[in-house]
This record gives C-alpha cells, sequence and structure tokens, in this order.
C-alpha cells in the first residue's frame, strides 16, 4: 500500500517538475545500494562473532568435560555438539537474510535500467515468489554454504569423535 503511494506521488511530481523525478529515482536508488551494502558487511560481522563465540562456549564446555572427572562426563560428551549445531541455524539464518539483500543487489545490476525497477525494495519482496529468489535465499542453501557449513559440521563431528572416544575407549 505505501508503495503505491510512493508511486502515485512520484508520478505527480514527475509531472509538475518536467521530468525530475527519474533524477530522485536515481537518487533513492542510489541510497538503497549503499545500503544494502552497509547490510551485507553488517550481517558479516555479525556471522564472524558468531564462529567466535561457538569456538569459545565450545571450546569452553570440552575444556570443562575433560578438566573434571572424565569418567563422569564421557555419557554427555555429546553435549557438546548442541553449541556448534545452535549456532550453526543462527549462522544460516543470518546468511540467508544476507542474501536476500544480495538477490536485490544482483537483481538492481541485471536490470540495466531504472524505469519499471522497483526502488527501496531492500530486500526483495516484490519479488519473492519468483523461483529463482526462493532458491538463492532458501535456508538449506543457508546451512551447506562452505563458509558455514565446514565450520560448523566440522565441530559437531569433533564432538561426535570425542564422544565416540570418551565412550567406547575409556
Amino acid at each position: 500500500m505505501q508503495f503505491q503511494t510512493f508511486k502515485s506521488k512520484l508520478k505527480m511530481i514527475d509531472t509538475i517538475n518536467n521530468g525530475k523525478a527519474f533524477d530522485f529515482q536515481l537518487e533513492i536508488l542510489k541510497y538503497e545500494l549503499e545500503t544494502i551494502n552497509k547490510c551485507i558487511d553488517k550481517i558479516d560481522i555479525l556471522t564472524h562473532s558468531f564462529k567466535n563465540w561457538t569456538i569459545l562456549l565450545w571450546g569452553g564446555s570440552i575444556i570443562l568435560a575433560l578438566g573434571k572427572d572424565a569418567t563422569d562426563f564421557k555419557g554427555k560428551f555429546i553435549l557438546t555438539a548442541i553449541t556448534p549445531l545452535l549456532f550453526w541455524l543462527l549462522d544460516a539464518w543470518w546468511r540467508r537474510i544476507q542474501r536476500e539483500f544480495i538477490f536485490r543487489n544482483n537483481e538492481t545490476f541485471e536490470e540495466k535500467k531504472i524505469i519499471g525497477l522497483v526502488i527501496y525494495d531492500l530486500r526483495s519482496s516484490k519479488t519473492s515468489n519468483k523461483k529463482s529468489y526462493k532458491n538463492f535465499t532458501s535456508i538449506k542453501r543457508a546451512l551447506l554454504f562452505r563458509s558455514v557449513g565446514l565450520f560448523y559440521f566440522g565441530l559437531i563431528l569433533i564432538s561426535i569423535g570425542l564422544y565416540v572416544y570418551m565412550t567406547f575407549y575409556c
């Protein structure tokens, strides 16, 4: 609803200002691209801090498990895999949101025209029904993202390996 109001205002401004609405749209598009790039950068910083917290909490739980009487904790060693799993889901969720911004950024440059392009649609909500959008921003794809999946899956495998070792060999 707000979009239609905004579009009708643009048409009114265009007729009043003899074509200056195009310049206004261009400025809004520039601002949109700046905002998208800032959001992408902030999500990169956020996901990096997720990895730092994962290492800290996972490593701390491993040290606590090994520091106490390991025979009492050996059956619960599998619980150390929960931390990376939870952070993996959280990281993938934010990566999915980041990919919405990236899709919009790519969409803006693929159009190669401003006429007919929806402006200030940061997360591509107007094109969210497209199959390419759904494939690009799926949570499954974000979970299997190389920098996300390998890191967290590796920590989970180490936790499972320690559980097997502590259960059967100690």
